[in-house]
């Protein structure tokens, strides 16, 4: 009695282990069906690649260096920064707002192809940006499908004539975005803390603290006019750039 009780225990064992498996197995199979199910994504057109790299065909038309400009001999430097949206010429000097597009996307070989232009802003256009380009990005299916990528961002370009000329015009354009960003928050610290002196209530040690700030700030606008008036005595173009 107790060995046919054994052979079924073991027998149920087998069952219990082979309906385990077979389970396991449908339920992975059952997992897997939509991947294989799934169709694979078809490769770009021909057409769809030609207009991946003839996106950026205007910008080419409109660079924001010309050979002209290296040879008369302009040193050419890019602040990928800038710190002034605003373009100015002298004899020696010139800034020039640019567009840096770059377009990168995966070819059918599987090659990834990054095409990249400096344009500047045409007559009909608002940016250098490509519209091209921006009407390719939403297609998202195709975007999706060749991992396509497309920044376009505004640089500044410095044309000098020479080392010093660049150096003065570095520092001209730091000190200029210094100063104005000193003075805004100069004259911020100032009205709050006139508003605060006015909702103080008497609090002598809040009405000193504040009082002090606008000391303060009203001094910080003293030094900035006095070394703006300095700059401007020594050399008087240079707010004028």
């Amino acid at each position: 009695m107790k060995n046919k009780t054994n052979k079924l225990a073991k027998i149920l064992s087998t069952i219990t282990l082979t309906n385990i498996i077979v389970a396991f197995c449908a339920l992975t199979l059952s997992f897997s069906m939509p991947v294989f199910a799934k169709p694979l994504t078809a490769p770009a057109t021909a057409t769809e690649i030609a207009n991946l790299n003839t996106a950026l065909k205007i910008q080419q038309k409109n660079q924001c260096i010309t050979e002209l400009d290296r040879a008369n001999g302009w040193i050419i430097t890019f602040m990928e920064e800038p710190l002034s949206l605003k373009e100015e010429t002298t004899d020696n000097l010139k800034t020039r707002i640019c567009y840096r597009n770059t377009l990168r996307f995966l070819q059918n070989d599987g090659t990834e192809k990054t095409i990249t232009e400096l344009s500047k802003v045409n007559k009909n256009q608002t940016t250098g940006c490509s519209e091209k380009a921006e009407t390719i990005m939403k297609n998202t299916t195709l975007v999706n499908q060749l991992k396509i990528s497309y920044s376009c961002r505004a640089i500044m370009a410095i044309l000098a004539k020479g080392g010093t000329s660049f150096i003065e015009a570095y520092i001209g354009l730091i000190y200029r975005w210094a100063a104005g960003l000193v003075g805004l928050i100069a004259v911020a610290v100032i009205i709050i803390s006139s508003i605060q002196i006015s909702f103080a209530g008497g609090e002598t040690e809040a009405v000193n603290k504040a009082k002090g700030r606008i000391i303060k700030s009203i001094a910080g606008i003293a030094v900035l006019f006095l070394s703006g008036l300095i700059l401007y005595t020594t050399n008087p173009t240079f707010f004028t750039r």
